[in-house]
């Protein structure tokens, strides 16, 4: 019996020791960054990440994949990498190149960019 109170009161002061409740942080906790917008070449970042899109489907957001946001000094910002800019240039081209009146066009032009 006196094994089975010691084993309660090691389990209770170690739930004591580790738990959350019980330990401040120093400074306040970092807000969260993430993309706040769902659509489009312009990739918004900011503490405020959007929770979920629309099934709905624009210009360029294929080109997403390529861009990650992250804090950096402080400020959450949009990483581009290199194959985003490169698939950017190519979506803003399909743009200029097919007629506007005809975005079946420009959407199959779109789906060549990588």
């Amino acid at each position: 019996m006196r094994r089975r109170i010691n084993l309660y009161l090691r389990l209770l002061l170690s739930f004591v020791v580790i738990s959350p409740c019980c330990i401040q942080a120093e400074e306040p906790v970092s807000s969260s960054c993430g993309v706040e917008n769902c659509h489009g070449l312009t990739v918004k970042c900011g503490p405020h990440p959007v929770e979920a899109c629309s099934m709905m489907y624009e210009l360029g957001d294929k080109c997403r994949q390529h861009v990650r946001c992250e804090t950096v000094e402080g400020k959450c910002v949009a990483l581009e990498s290199e194959e985003f800019h490169k698939c950017r240039t190519c979506v803003e081209q399909c743009r200029k190149k097919e007629s506007p009146d005809d975005p079946a066009k420009v959407f199959s032009c779109e789906a060549e960019c990588k």
